[in-house]
Order: structure tokens, then sequence, then C-alpha cells
């Protein structure tokens, strides 16, 4: 009787296991009782196994877990797990369980998975080997390419994924040949230096030079691009008389007289970089502040460039003249800000009433910054320079530049050092008040990740009429 209950007992206990799913910490795992002698089969997810009657050793309560791919053991070097979902599958209890050949295991692969160059035939499926640690081949009977699945073999339980081994590229060897140096170029002693080219014609009359400074390389080219030009019809600048370093600005236009800075109408004509500015009016028509009938001032204006195949979105933010920055963004979404706070050329002008108000008339460039967030930042020097009579004049002189990657230190900061002023200071009120630019460029340094990589000096003489002339770089 004791015998009897204890049989009846067992095999409740074997009904339950028969047909118990339950759900595990990586996916869903599913157990069943296989019984010697009968053939019989398991699903979960895109795996299958498949036990024939003449294979298993003793009747066994099996069961497959779907295992995530952070759980899944370390890959061997050059391997891809390519089994659908990038998971794995855990076969319990680990052992040995079957005969001769094994059971058979399916498991399904991701073909958008298999690397570059191989294809569906070189899928294998692995089992891994916890005391080599160490993935192992099952061996494989077939590829299933219209299920997707690997067909394989297996005696016993553990861990299996989908995976191709990727062979490391051998070098490819090559016969001789009498000519194989003639494309090796010989050495060039005057690599990476700067030459500067000899001026050529334009249809302007003017000679013009230049002479960039090496830049370290940034992501996305966003390095800085400095330099030194040089225009016959340049006049007095930082290095002397023709030499300037330029800078991207938009200004205003003086050749037809001091702007005006009228509250409420459009008296003022921009230049961006020298190249004219239009706008549009209330009733779709282009125009210039200095032709036709005056525009409203608004805010957030957009303006356009007169020359075709500039796709520039360009627009003055601010509601007067006193607050006004500009927003310029180019066909690659690069966006370049312009004025602001330390980068504008301003001063107080006096109408015909009598009174007086702070205005601006040139905005220097601020900060470029691509689609990605790297940037370069432009940082400027604001002074009052002194002039005869005890007036003042307004000077910006760059003073750094940085570049560096999105929320990060700046990589390259490039720093400008001159204190040195002109014999002959110059100053004009074009604008409606006092601007100079009476200081000497002396030294340059590029700094790149805290360290120095490279700087230039600048050698002046003094010319006719006590007029600085630039006569050498350093």
């Amino acid at each position: 009787m004791k015998n009897y209950i204890q049989k009846v007992a067992w095999a409740f206990v074997l009904l339950l296991a028969a047909t118990l799913s339950l759900s595990a910490k990586d996916g869903t795992a599913v157990r069943k009782l296989f019984k010697k002698g009968v053939s019989d089969s398991i699903s979960v997810g895109g795996s299958k196994l498949v036990v024939l009657q003449k294979d298993l050793i003793r009747n066994r309560s099996l069961s497959v877990n779907s295992i995530g791919e952070e759980n899944v053991p370390e890959l061997d070097f050059a391997m891809t797990n390519v089994t659908a979902g990038g998971q794995g599958y855990r076969f319990l209890p680990h052992g040995t369980h079957f005969t001769g050949e094994g059971a058979t295991v399916k498991i399904k692969y991701d073909r958008t998975r298999i690397p570059s160059g191989y294809t569906e035939d070189d899928i294998r499926t692995y089992y891994y080997d916890p005391a080599e640690k160490h993935w192992v081949a099952l061996e494989r009977v077939r590829v299933d390419k219209k299920e997707e699945c690997v067909v394989s073999k297996t005696t016993h339980f553990t861990d299996m994924i989908n995976g191709v081994i990727q062979a490391p590229e051998s070098p490819q060897t090559e016969g001789f040949a009498p000519t194989m140096m003639n494309d090796i170029k010989a050495a060039d002693p005057t690599a990476k230096l700067n030459v500067i080219a000899p001026p050529s014609a334009n249809n302007r009359g003017s000679a013009n030079l230049q002479y960039p400074f090496e830049m370290p390389p940034a992501r996305n080219g966003m390095q800085p691009s400095l330099g030194l030009q040089y225009s016959s019809e340049g006049g007095s600048g930082w290095l002397g008389e023709g030499w300037n370093v330029s800078v991207p600005s938009i200004t205003l236009d003086t050749r037809w007289g001091v702007p005006r800075y009228d509250q409420s109408k459009e008296t003022e004509t921009y230049l961006l970089s020298g190249s004219m500015l239009s706008t549009m009016d209330d009733n779709g028509q282009m125009g210039v502040a200095h032709r036709g009938e005056k525009m409203n001032r608004k805010a957030d204006r957009q303006f356009y460039t007169r020359q075709g195949g500039d796709f520039s979105r360009i627009i003055r933010k601010g509601d007067s003249p006193a607050n006004y920055y500009w927003e310029v963004t180019d066909k690659q979404g690069v966006k370049y800000i312009y004025g602001g706070d330390g980068a504008v050329v301003k001063g107080n002008v006096t109408d015909a009433s009598g009174s007086t108000r702070e205005v601006i008339a040139e905005w220097k460039l601020k900060r470029v910054e691509e689609l990605h967030g790297d940037y370069i930042e432009y940082v400027y020097d604001i002074v009052d320079e002194d002039v005869r009579g005890g007036l003042k004049a307004k000077a910006a002189y760059l003073k750094e530049v940085h570049a560096g990657n999105a929320g990060q230190e700046p990589h390259t900061v490039v720093l400008f050092e001159g204190n040195k002023v002109k014999q002959v200071k110059t100053n004009n009120a074009r604008y409606g008040f006092l601007a100079s630019s009476n200081k000497l460029l002396e030294k340059v340094t590029v700094n790149f990740q805290g360290e120095t990589l490279r700087s230039y000096a600048f050698d002046y003489k003094e010319g006719a009429f006590h007029k600085e002339m630039l006569t050498g770089v350093r």
C-alpha cells in the first residue's frame, strides 16, 4: 500500500512537470517531461528541441529558457551573435541526456546581424563550455533558409546561440615589379611649410595675398580657419599697412552716409563679410534701406544676400538698433551667431533733436556650431582708445578662439597678443561715433589639449609717413 501511494505521488509530480510553463528572469521558460522511447518536442521563442524515441537515456524533465543578450556568456574573439533578437537559449538541466547523434536543436537567426562579407552558410550553432569558458560549434545538419534557422545535433545541455566567426584578413602577396618604387615620392624638405604665393590678377586691379595659420584638425571640419590676409586696398590694418586677420562680421554700409538709427523705420543697410544684404517689406517687395520707401522695423526680420546660390537663412534678432544680434544658418545646417555680449562695436549717437542713445554698428562672429554640437567660439577685447582732444574711440580686437566637441571643454585654443600702438593713429566717425584700430598684433599662439602646438610672431618696420610695415613672420 505504501509503495502504491509513492507511485501515485510520483506520477502526479511528473504530470505537473509535463504541463508547467513559467516566466524566468531573462525571458520565457518552458519545462516538459520527456519519456524514454517516446518522440516529443518543446519550443520557446525562436528555438525548438526535437527528441526522437531512441535518443533519450532515461525519463527526464527538460526545460528551455530564453536569456537576454546581456546575460549571454562573453563571446569568443571575432565572434558575432546572429541569433534572432540577439538573445540566447539556456537548455536545462546541464549535462548529457541523449545517446547516439543526440537530439535535434533548431535556433532561428537574424540575417541583418550577419557581418559584411559573410552569408547564411557561415552560421553555426554554438554551445558554451563553462569549464573552458569557450564557445564550441555543434554538429550542423543544415541551414534552413526558408525558416531562417540552423538545425544541429546535441547530446548535452548548456547555453546555445547562433554565431559567425569572422576570419582575420590576411595581407595580400604581390609579385616583385621593377617599377614598383616609381610611385613613391621623394622627401620634400618644404612639406608643411606655408609659402605665400605671389598675387594674381583680378578684376579690381588690387594685389591680394593669404598666409594661413596651421590648425590641428577637428571632427566635422570644425577647426578655426584663421590666417593673414593682404590687400593693396586694405589701408592700415591690425598688422600694419595692408595686412589683417580677417574674421567674418556683419557691419553697417556707410557708403550712402552716416546711419540714422531710426527707432521705427529701417534706415541701415547691412554687409555680411562685405556682401550687401536686402530684406522684404510687408508687401513682399525686396529692398534695401538706402533706396525707396523706408520699411517699418520688426523683430526677427529675415535678410537675404544679393548673390545667387547662397541659401543661408539670415535672421536679425532683437527689436532695436541697440540690441540686435544675428543668426545665420547655412544649407548644411551650421549655425553662425554674430554679436551678443562682448562681440559688438557700439557707441553713443546724437540725433537731430539732441537726444543721445547707444547703438550697435558692427557684429563680430561669436560662435559657430554644427548639427552635432561641435563648436568654435570667438572672444574679443572691446576697448576705448584715446583720441586727441580727450575723446574715446571704440575698437574690437580678437583675443581668443576656442574649438571643441559637443558638451566638452575646447581642445584647441588660439591666443592673440598685441599691445603695441601704431605711431600714426587713425579713427573715423562713419558710424555716427568714433571707431578705430590702432594696435598691432604681435603674436599668435596655437594650443592643443593644453600644450603649445605652434606660435607665430610678427616683425615690423617703420615705412613712409611713419606707417608700420610687416616685414616677417617667425
